[in-house]
């Protein structure tokens, strides 16, 4: 073993046991610093957290497992605040849901009232200036109604009309509204890029590997991908999306979309998004590029939709350059650093499979959000984020797609420039 090898393995060791990366454990949770263990009541870290209402009480109910809160104090008013709650340990369940009167869940489980809070709203007519400044100060910009309704549903209805044949679709429904038939096994209908290791094809069964096969040619079909001879844009072309994006990033004619995307699906019952931000996947190239997440048709709150971390972008900041401050310290070179950085990430390449825990690590909540057929999130490289199980009461299937942009004069991760494939390496 040379001098070089053990360097990058003491490296390693000090990071997962000092460093804020997220790092699975044989039990599938993760393991982030924190001044207290990943059970503890996120009111007592920082936040400042709404309630329902004046008179409404946080309630626990005891079980084998549950220790209650201690000193439990709720002011009669639309806030709590941090020092009205001392706790030794946080349990579920809940019995107020999440927001707007429903519960949200996530890999591990619920959302607590003070874990959550929405979205804010922008529009693409505000001031360029504006929405750059709110997107560099939040990591992300939320624009209602960017694109037009009728195309986000007309790419909807190609996708389900291709994917109809793998017996997803409820029978008798319209392939636009992409209804799931709940007869079927949600394992046989996985979400694409939800947490398969490497890239990996996702699923187990044989009518998984029938429906991912539908699933990944949707990636390379016309009304999607466009034709080379240009005479089809394809939905993850739109000349409005690339349009606003060349004028909000100031990049122009140096705009390049990215052939590789992601086109999701999340069927209820299925695993939502892991937490993660995209530089992990863009590691050869700087960090400037713009994802635009895009969700093809309306999705309720609780349909399985994205979820931004409150400050997010920061804390992801802080995790890379934490972890390449050490690894420069060490003498590693930069491709030693993105393999020692991304072997201890979780083999999917997340910070951790479950978001309420990493929440509750930091004190931060999930911003969260309903989604209707135009709109689009843009979001920075570092903003860490994931998604909400899918428990949409009419079993519509969420399906969205990730789209980024990069500026072609600078330099960039250019694996990026073949179509998405299974084992793909990136």
């Amino acid at each position: 073993m040379n001098f070089k090898t053990i360097l990058s393995l003491a490296l390693l060791s000090l990071v997962q046991a000092t460093s804020t990366i997220g790092k699975r454990q044989d039990d599938g949770s993760c393991s982030v610093r924190g001044e207290q263990g990943c059970t503890q009541l996120p009111c007592c870290r920082g936040l400042v957290c709404q309630i329902n209402s004046a008179n409404q009480h946080l309630q626990t109910q005891p079980t084998h497992r549950n220790v209650l809160l201690s000193k439990t104090k709720i002011e009669r008013s639309s806030r709590c605040r941090t020092t009205d709650y001392e706790a030794s340990s946080f349990a579920w369940p809940f019995t107020a849901p999440t927001i707007a009167g429903v519960t949200l869940r996530v890999n591990d489980g619920p959302l607590s009232p003070c874990e959550a809070a929405l979205l804010r709203v922008s529009y693409p007519s505000e001031p360029l200036d504006v929405l750059r400044d709110r997107y560099n100060r939040d990591g992300y910009v939320f624009l209602k109604g960017l694109l037009p309704r009728e195309d986000v549903l007309s790419a909807r209805e190609a996708y389900f009309t291709s994917l109809a044949p793998s017996g997803m679709l409820k029978p008798g429904t319209a392939k636009v509204d992409g209804i799931f038939d709940t007869e079927a096994s949600a394992a046989d209908f996985p979400g694409i890029g939800a947490g398969s290791d490497k890239s990996a094809r996702p699923g187990s069964t044989d009518k998984s590997a029938i429906f991912t096969e539908m699933a990944l040619k949707a990636h390379t079909e016309p009304w999607y991908a466009g034709t080379e001879d240009g005479e089809v844009t394809g939905f993850a072309r739109h000349p409005a999306l690339y349009d606003f994006i060349a004028r909000f990033s100031g990049w122009g004619e140096s705009t390049l979309a990215v052939r590789r995307s992601l086109l999701r699906n999340n069927t209820p019952g299925n695993k939502a998004v892991g937490v993660h931000y995209d530089q992990t996947f863009m590691r050869y190239g700087e960090p400037t590029a713009v994802t635009a997440w895009v969700p093809m048709g309306d999705i309720r709150i609780e349909g399985g939709g994205l979820i931004y971390l409150e400050g997010g972008e920061a804390l992801g900041q802080e995790i890379e350059e934490d972890f390449t401050a050490k690894a420069k310290a060490a003498g590693m070179s930069d491709a030693e650093m993105r393999n020692a950085f991304n072997a201890n990430m979780m083999s999917t390449g997340f910070l951790c499979d479950g978001p309420a825990e990493f929440g509750r690590k930091y004190g931060k909540r999930w911003l969260v959000s309903a989604y209707e057929a135009g709109d689009v999130v843009l979001h920075r490289p570092h903003t860490i984020h994931a998604s909400t199980i899918n428990d949409d009461p009419e079993a519509r299937i969420r399906l969205g797609t990730d789209l980024r942009f990069v500026n072609s004069a600078r330099q960039w991760d250019t694996r990026w420039s073949n179509h998405y494939f299974f084992n793909d390496g990136v």
